[in-house]
């Protein structure tokens, strides 16, 4: 009987330990995603990556964030300079990272005449805001002025991706 209290002592201490471990773990893998969700908990989580040698990110989910509307349209001819307008949207409560963006050209034929991967440090006008990503519930207006040494484009996709 005397035994049987410390075996009861030692499983529901190991089960503890367990407990801790998970929450410990689990708080690790999704740091960044309990950071943007709860901000409050963010100066606690960057004291404890200082210890794990880690570091706190904005989410980046794509599902989160749409083309809300775009345009392209010529500005000059020559040199052939195009302009895209377009708006990124933002559906999520918290701030996510800025995503990439995707330009494809096609000609009349529908082939593809240009496919460009453009980075947020490329579209942002304030790059302070490369490290403040776009605000939950917002959407972002930008303007991105190209030239291009191909015969005019006669339609266009704007996607979003993160790398």
């Amino acid at each position: 009987q005397r035994y049987g209290k410390w075996t009861s002592l030692a499983l529901s201490l190991g089960v503890l330990i367990g407990l801790v471990a998970a929450l410990a773990q689990s708080t690790y893998f999704f740091r960044n995603v309990i950071a943007a969700e709860y901000p409050q908990t963010k100066p606690h989580l960057l004291r404890l990556c200082q210890l794990a040698k880690c570091d706190i990110k904005l989410p980046a989910q794509r599902s989160q964030l749409e083309i809300s509307g775009s345009e392209l349209q010529i500005v000059t001819n020559e040199p052939l300079v195009n302009e895209l307008n377009f708006q990124i949207q933002n559906k999520g409560k918290s701030a996510q990272t800025w995503p990439h963006l995707e330009l494809i050209l096609k000609d009349i034929r529908g082939k593809t005449i240009l496919q460009k991967a453009i980075p947020p440090a490329v579209y942002l006008d304030n790059k302070a805001q490369l490290a403040t990503g776009i605000p939950g519930n917002s959407e972002s207006a930008h303007k991105l002025n190209f030239e291009l040494a191909i015969p005019k484009a006669s339609s266009y996709t704007v996607e979003l991706f993160y790398p």
